[in-house]
């Protein structure tokens, strides 16, 4: 729905002013002629085209294509847009090779429903809004000028490229706007006008260009949008005069009932349909139109109504819908009912294939829990790619599909992946599910350098790597080598022990605020660690950040296991208290990874109430370089 909404906005914007076409014949048309002796009103009616033409339109539909998005990753829109005089909109749209979406509104309501999803009531603001883009069709105000229905008024003359056009004011029964139109020959240059988008109302430019007579009247056939920043195209492709109109449908649910069936609608991190949307965290944020942002790890598109949130997706494949960011994350099937259909307190899971209208089929769709997965690939393989998990309304129709044979493997190839809740419990104390002192995986032998001058040998050995060992540095590096890699300063130096340590704050990493340390002894970098500083009121959400560190680790160096040691259970068995147990020291979890070079350590842990997250790298060549001056100055202290 969020790009049905999208395209709305576009759409109304374009076509407030210029809509046509049983289907017409158009051709090029000259620009207009009238008597200088004719009012600037006259005009404008005169370039609408053939008069009889115009008193008898009383609908009219249009097939169009937007393209938005950038130029590297155009989007294209296709759009059968029909008006009714003066109460009727209807509109489908469907990206192109895609599924369609439809919209309608009327005096007795309004309701958008996508393919495959639910159908919506529009709020009765909503669809006002729609109906008084009715009622400023650009046809439908020259058939009422002169009337008591339309109010023109002329506030001044303005350049528009190089075109001198009257500014009118039109009000057509308390739908506004401003057209702009050429003084010399009435014909509409500019519109602005307020449309209705997701979230509100927002200021929308077009210019028109490309007239053509359809059947006798006139149509701009290119339209040039700028709404909210973004600019995009509209092209007509087909024009229909005084189609045929079914009657209205039922106007559907009420958002009431819409939000009451999805109470009990699953959640994920936090989010959860029907919430408020002032409830979405920061760092989802909100435009006029849409809901995106990366947080907790995962892509989020929220898609909202009345203040409340409608569905959204976790993005794993794909991009940002003004494409101005890219997402690509490993996702398998099995991984991904594991952690959205397997959550704690869900329905036992109940599969069945996600097909669109065409009967092809592009996913699975959990009905117990309405979470609906697209798939690359087979879409009942469990290592099938998955590009984005939705969270659906309770009444979407794919709910609807016939349980699949595949279903019961699903769900047992989803308990076999490897979850971070599970690994906690099962590392309590005395478990014999993990040995809490085995190594979580087959690490490769360090190697030992030779005896004599050995530090110089690995120095030497790590100028040779090719590869960085960690940002853009190598174990060994001068603190006047490691300052030349990073862009500012550090924002604090100090000595401890005879090791330097270096400090650079305001580091971001996966969307999180961080402290970056480095540490020398004799002026050789050995360790460093980031140490994480985002605070949260709820401490479970630590646990969350360290399942997202914890996931990007594992792509990058291999799979290790999570350890949980619990030293004080509690709390074992209330996990809504995991976070609050890591703050007392109850709790602390560490990730362990090693190459030959570098030993990597992820940590979560806690006392006093407060809580400790952070990643640390060690040099496996010049770690006992440290160690040795720590035990030397050990000993002077005896």
């Amino acid at each position: 729905m969020r790009m049905l909404l999208i395209v709305l906005s576009l759409t109304l914007s374009a076509n407030l002013f210029a809509q046509v076409a049983h289907v017409a014949v158009c051709q090029a048309t000259p620009l207009p002629t009238t008597s200088n002796d004719a009012s600037l009103l006259s005009r404008l009616v005169a370039d609408l085209g053939d008069p009889s033409a115009l008193a008898s339109l009383k609908a009219i539909r249009y097939t169009t294509v937007i393209s938005t998005g950038t130029e590297a990753n155009p989007v294209n829109v296709e759009v059968t847009q029909t008006r009714a005089y003066p109460d009727r909109f209807v509109m489908s749209t469907r990206i192109l090779g895609a599924t369609e979406s439809y919209l309608e509104a009327s005096p007795t309501g309004a309701f958008v429903q996508p393919s495959g999803g639910s159908r919506t009531s529009l709020p009765e603001a909503m669809r006002d809004e729609l109906l008084k883009t009715v009622r400023l069709d650009r046809f439908y105000v020259g058939q009422n000028i002169g009337s008591s229905t339309v109010t023109v008024k002329d506030t001044g003359t303005e350049q528009i490229d190089g075109v001198e056009a009257a500014v009118l004011h039109i009000d057509v029964e308390g739908a506004e706007a401003t057209w702009y139109v050429g003084r010399a020959d009435g014909r509409l240059l500019r519109t602005v006008a307020k449309v209705p988008v997701m979230g509100g109302m927002v200021d929308s430019v077009v210019d028109y260009s490309d007239w053509r007579s359809c059947d006798g009247l006139t149509v701009s056939f290119q339209r040039a949008i700028t709404q909210g920043g973004r600019a995009s195209q509209e092209k007509v492709l087909a024009v229909e005069l005084n189609p045929s109109m079914a009657a209205l449908p039922s106007a559907g649910v009420t958002l009431h009932s819409l939000f009451a069936t999805n109470v009990l609608a699953a959640g994920y991190k936090g989010i959860k349909i029907g919430q408020p949307i002032s409830a979405l965290p920061s760092e989802v944020s909100c435009s006029v139109v849409f809901c995106e942002g990366t947080y907790k790890g995962d892509f989020w598109r929220v898609s909202t109504l009345d203040g409340k949130v409608l569905d959204f997706d976790v993005i794993y494949v794909g991009a940002s819908l003004d494409n101005s960011s890219r997402v690509s994350k490993n996702m398998t099937l099995s991984k991904a009912i594991r952690i959205h259909s397997l959550q704690p307190g869900l329905a036992a899971p109940d599969f069945g294939l996600a097909k669109d209208n065409q009967k092809r089929t592009y996913g699975v769709v959990d009905k117990a829990n309405a979470i609906l997965y697209k798939v690359v690939g087979a879409a009942t393989d469990p290592t099938s790619a998955v590009a984005e998990v939705s969270y659906l309304s309770r009444d979407a129709p794919v709910l609807r599909a016939r349980t699949i044979p595949e279903a019961a493997a699903l769900v047992r190839a989803a308990q076999a992946e490897e979850v971070h809740d599970e690994t906690i419990l099962a590392s309590a104390p005395d478990s014999p599910k993990v040995g809490m002192g085995q190594s979580p995986t087959t690490m490769p032998k360090p190697f030992t350098p030779p005896p004599s001058d050995p530090w110089s040998w690995v120095i030497a050995q790590s100028a040779a790597q090719k590869n960085p060992d960690l940002r853009k540095v190598k174990w060994g590096m001068t603190q006047a080598e490691v300052l030349a890699t990073e862009p500012t300063k550090p924002s604090n130096s100090h000595q401890d022990q005879g090791r330097l340590f270096l400090t650079y704050g305001d580091i971001k990493l996966v969307n999180l605020d961080a402290r970056l340390v480095y540490i020398f002894v004799s002026d050789k970098l050995l360790r460093a660690k980031y140490i994480f500083v985002t605070e949260h009121t709820n401490k479970n959400d630590f646990l969350e950040d360290y399942f997202n560190i914890d996931d990007g680790l594992n792509d990058k160096y291999g799979k290790a296991k999570m350890n949980a040691d619990w030293k004080n259970q509690l709390y074992l068995d209330d996990k809504s208290q995991w976070g609050f147990a890591i703050s007392l020291g109850h709790l602390a979890l560490k990730t362990r990874w090693e190459n030959p070079r570098t030993k990597i350590g992820h940590y979560l842990d806690g006392e006093n109430y407060q809580i400790t997250h952070q990643i640390e790298y060690v040099s496996v060549g010049l770690e006992a370089l440290e160690d040795s001056l720590l035990s030397s100055q050990s000993k002077d202290a005896l």
